[in-house]
Formats: structure tokens, sequence, C-alpha cells
């Protein structure tokens, strides 16, 4: 049966400026533009035993955000060539248009990524929309060496493997983590995670980027909890207004004292 696998896009360009250079990439990987609106793309890839491609039919969800463009890309067919196919598209496109989720610059000073190029290459493919890298560092979970990866919503290992079909995703939500905490020995040092009762490890992590992904999640985690909603302010219900009312009229009338007032007041308002 056909398999099915999902990526999102973020262009930086209006949904204009990012459909005509969608257009124009998927002429130059040589697929068809079935069908185009400004909502939805259908794409048809032929199959190509020269290239070694399998045929596919790619849809896209395209939204419009301000001066950022959206697609969620989803690719039906045999064999393990969907994410190639879009990545030939990508690769078609004008330098800087597709949002490249900070990757590049972490690349530049994170140790040791070289030994996770699959994975590295693999990453803005199981990617949310809008989702940003903070912090990478490569290591072993379970045994199996992987990639760390920090983003602003969420912490992932990924092992890719040697093929697509073999990829190891292993997830948990920035809100879930309770503990985050390192430890260090000559053969590098190992990030623990504490989420929603259960334990995840990374060892064998080059000295230094393992304090580097603890501290993006903490930062991460902290500013989550900023930008979370204020929670509304207590309003009195009318009840216990009027409560406060006929106490505020007995006092006026002498019945009660204001010790006994006020202790009453407190008490409601405790209560309410």
């Amino acid at each position: 049966m056909p398999i099915k696998r999902t990526v999102h896009w973020t262009l930086l360009a209006d949904p204009d400026t990012s459909l005509e250079a969608v257009t124009a990439a998927v002429s130059k990987a040589k697929f068809t533009l079935e069908t185009q609106t400004l909502g939805h793309l259908k794409i048809d890839v032929p199959r190509s035993l020269r290239l070694n491609q399998w045929a596919a039919k790619i849809e896209g969800a395209v939204e419009g955000e301000g001066n950022r463009t959206h697609i969620k890309w989803t690719v039906e067919g045999m064999g393990d060539k969907h994410y190639a196919h879009i990545a030939k598209i990508a690769k078609a496109l004008p330098e800087g248009m597709l949002y490249d989720r900070g990757i590049p610059a972490l690349m530049a000073k994170t140790l040791g990524l070289a030994f996770a190029i699959g994975e590295i290459t693999h990453l803005p493919n199981v990617m949310d929309r809008g989702e940003t890298v903070l912090a990478l560092a490569v290591g072993k979970v379970n045994g199996k060496s992987a990639l760390g990866v920090v983003t602003d919503s969420r912490v992932f290992f990924l092992d890719k493997g040697l093929v697509t079909v073999r990829e190891s995703l292993t997830a948990f939500d920035l809100d879930v983590i309770q503990t985050v905490h390192t430890t260090k020995s000559a053969g590098g040092e190992s990030l623990t995670i504490t989420y929603s009762g259960m334990t995840a490890v990374m060892t064998h992590i080059p000295h230094g980027s393992g304090d580097t992904l603890a501290e993006a999640i903490r930062s991460a985690k902290a500013a989550q909890s900023a930008s979370a909603p204020a929670a509304p302010s207590q309003v009195q219900s009318p009840d216990v207004i009027g409560q406060l009312e006929r106490l505020a009229s007995l006092r006026s009338q002498g019945i009660l004292t204001e010790d006994e007032f006020q202790a009453q007041k407190s008490s409601l308002l405790a209560k309410g």
C-alpha cells in the first residue's frame, strides 16, 4: 500500500510570491503541477528508473500569514523517496526563501555534527509548522547514536538510521518537562530529562554541548511561561457583593463593630 509522509514548510514571502517560486521549482524538478489555487497545490511525480525515482502524488495545503507562507506537504507513494521529492523542490527555490529554522547557524558552532549529517539533513522533515531549533548535540540514546534537538516548543532525539523507514523519533513537549540536569565524565556529558513521570537520558555528548542543551531547555521553558496568557483576575460574584453591602449597612447602623465587620468581610472575600 502507498505510504504517506508529511513535511511543513515556511516560506519567507507572501503567498503570491511563494506560489510563483514553488511553481518554478516544481518545473525545475521535472515534476508536473496538476492543480494550483491560492490554498492548494497538487503535484505529480513520475516514475523514473534512471533517476531511481518512485512515482508519487504530492499535495500542498497553503496558508498565508502576512509576509510568510506556510505549506503542509503530504507525499503519497511507494518506496522511500518521499522526503527526497520535497527536497528536490526545495533545492530549486530561490536562495533564502525557505525558512531554515536556525539550523545552519547552529551547525557552524556545534561540535560533532559531522557524525550526524543524515539526521541534520532529515531534521526539517520532522519539524512542526514554524518551529525553530534552539540547540543541537550529538550523543547516544539507549546505546544508539542520535541527534538531540531543542526547539521553541519541544525536545526530541532523532536517529534516522540508514534509510527513512528506520527513523526513530523520541519527542516530548516543553510543558511536560519537570527537571533537567547534566553530569560530566571523561567520556563526555550526560543529559537527563524528567518528563510526565518518565526519564530520558542522552549520553556521550561532547563536553559543553550537554550544558548547552540543558540551558536551551530552561530558557525555552521560561520563554514559554512568560508568553502564556495571564490568569484572569478573580471577579467577585454578585452574591458576595450584596453580602458586603449588607455588612456595611449593619456597621453603619451600629449593629456590627468595626472589628466584626472586618472579620466577616475577610471571611467572605476568602470564600468568594
